[in-house]
């Protein structure tokens, strides 16, 4: 099974990091950097037609569709470690929220079989007017962190900034407002992202509300995946070879592998 470039460059940075703590007998590194063995090999799991909003805001439906059939990239210990942190920060939130009497619910999953399964990080409560609204935590480095545009005072023109700086968050929360509205429509069409700075906590609060454009745009492409995996088709690559989309996919060296011919890795 051939396993991404960018994965692969972590693998043989994995490697040598290993080679060293053979040659200085660094067992406490050895076990630590053991606990996350099994998450580190590339995999297939069972297909599955369900769209799940944290994956389906890339640009590439051919992406997407690898996904849905079944398979799985290797994540690194330190990325593990980085999104347990992650949800750490997510623990830390739904506390303080609560605690600030704006919290109605918290990492509440939405199904429907078959078709989409989510799950939001939280519903938040306006307590003077009573409006709810879906919510997204999202850490991130201090250089990230950064790059958030300022809150306009138009939450549409802050949904089309954040297209263009965070497309493929937007797209997350746009598919939770769609699906949690259709089974809840007196929740708000605007919705909040909470950033956090993994560096010092400091946090940013932007408030959007999507077009009627950036709802289709959202679900354009995992639809495309969806309706491709029920078909038993593969999609045709829409990016060119060594692409910068392509250069960072951490599917990248299967998609060639598949291009290339060989059946057996499907």
């Amino acid at each position: 099974m051939a396993i991404s470039g960018r994965a692969d460059a972590a693998d043989r940075q994995g490697t040598a990091r290993f080679l060293k703590q053979l040659k200085s007998e660094d067992w406490l590194g050895q076990r630590i950097d053991g606990v996350y063995a099994d998450s580190r090999q590339e995999r297939w799991g069972e297909p599955n037609t369900e769209i799940h909003p944290s994956g389906a805001g890339g640009p590439c439906p051919r992406e997407i569709e690898l996904s849905l059939l079944g398979h799985r990239t290797p994540i690194q210990a330190k990325n593990r470690r980085r999104m347990d942190n992650g949800t750490k920060s997510h623990e830390r939130w739904t506390i303080d929220l609560a605690a600030a009497g704006v919290l109605e619910s918290a990492s509440t999953r939405l199904k429907f079989p078959g078709e989409w399964s989510g799950e939001n990080d939280l519903l938040l409560k306006n307590p003077t007017t009573g409006s709810r609204h879906i919510g997204e935590i999202k850490t991130m480095n201090f250089r990230r962190y950064a790059t958030v545009p300022p809150q306009l005072p138009d939450p549409v023109q802050m949904a089309i900034m954040m297209e263009t700086s965070e497309r493929g968050y937007l797209y997350q929360l746009i598919q939770y407002l769609i699906r949690y509205r259709q089974i809840d429509p007196t929740i708000s069409e605007t919705g909040v992202f909470l950033f956090e700075n993994t560096d010092n906590q400091e946090y940013k609060l932007r408030w959007v509300k999507p077009t009627s454009e950036m709802k289709e745009r959202a679900l354009k492409n995992s639809n495309i995946a969806r309706d491709a995996v029920i078909r038993g088709e593969l999609l045709d690559p829409p990016f060119k070879r060594k692409s910068i989309t392509c250069r960072k996919c951490y599917r990248e060296s299967l998609c060639y592998t598949i291009q290339d011919g060989d059946e057996a890795t499907l």
